[in-house]
């Protein structure tokens, strides 16, 4: 009866605040951002915009481009998971 999770914190992921969501869905996204940066300023990236998410070699490999042309390098910080709750849900709606 413990399968929705209710979101409290959507971090950097696709979820919104107060969304229930199947607690294996919520661990999947969380996971798949694991390790990865977000953009905060893509600076002088052609490649990148701010928003986008990106893992740490693809970050480093397009700063070092940056940097070898002059440009400005990206601003970058860790990406956040969502956190949550989980939800006791009664016989009727669990079946749903």
């Amino acid at each position: 009866m413990m399968r929705k999770v209710e979101i409290l914190n959507s971090g950097d992921t696709e979820f919104l605040q107060e969304e229930l969501v199947d607690k294996m869905k919520f661990m999947d996204v969380n996971d798949a951002i694991f390790g990865k940066y977000y953009i905060e300023d893509a600076a002088d990236s052609q490649k990148y915009e701010a928003g986008n998410i990106i893992g740490a070699r693809e970050l480093r490999s397009e700063n070092e481009s940056l940097e070898r042309q002059g440009l400005k390098p990206m601003v970058a910080r860790e990406a956040r998971p969502a956190t949550a709750k989980l939800v006791l849900q009664g016989i009727t709606r669990a079946a749903l």
